[in-house]
């Protein structure tokens, strides 16, 4: 099982070859490698972004470093508030989602009815992404892969992290 966005490359090199297809299957590495690098290149300097993702609602549970979803928050500017929880899916607290105050909450599932359980969150504007309306959902299927689609979720993700640095950037103009 991946871990890292380049466990992914790794693991089409080996199916490639396990398939006889080593040759399509460079063709498809280095189109992942270059959207890899293309998205390096947008979002490594960019001002990090702290970042709660949701990954199921009862019982509340996130992703920590682990987990390739966290490669993903790092790839786009982003540190994971539960990246240093031991469990890989632990479960949390409404309290300790407050208390880490991320900038950005992202939630992901399989249709709107998930996208709909980010509603709670809306009675917690303490929260600077409540505070903010930086609280999102993206299509799990799109981001959970441990295949190269996993890109096109990453895509989405650094989209709405650059969003909340807008906000947070034009939040401070504006106060200025």
């Amino acid at each position: 099982e991946p871990q890292t966005l380049d466990d992914i490359e790794f693991l089409l090199n080996d199916l490639g070859q396990l398939t006889g297809l080593s040759e399509s299957t460079a063709i498809a590495v280095a189109q992942y490698r270059s959207e890899l690098n293309r998205l390096q290149n947008v979002y490594s300097q960019k001002k990090t972004v702290s970042v709660f993702y949701q990954v199921w609602h009862e019982p509340m549970q996130t992703l920590n470093g682990e987990h390739v979803v966290n490669a993903v928050i790092e790839l786009c500017g982003g540190q994971n508030v539960f990246a240093s929880l031991s469990e890989i899916a632990p479960r949390v607290s409404v309290e300790s989602v407050i208390a880490m105050n991320p900038d950005v909450i992202i939630s992901s599932g399989s249709d709107s009815r998930d996208a709909r359980e980010l509603d709670f969150w809306q009675r917690w504007s303490m929260i600077n992404a409540v505070h903010n309306e930086q609280v999102h959902f993206i299509k799990a299927d799109s981001l959970v892969r441990h295949a190269p689609r996993i890109l096109q979720g990453a895509q989405q993700l650094c989209e709405l992290l650059e969003r909340s640095r807008s906000a947070q950037k034009n939040k401070v103009q504006t106060n200025e």
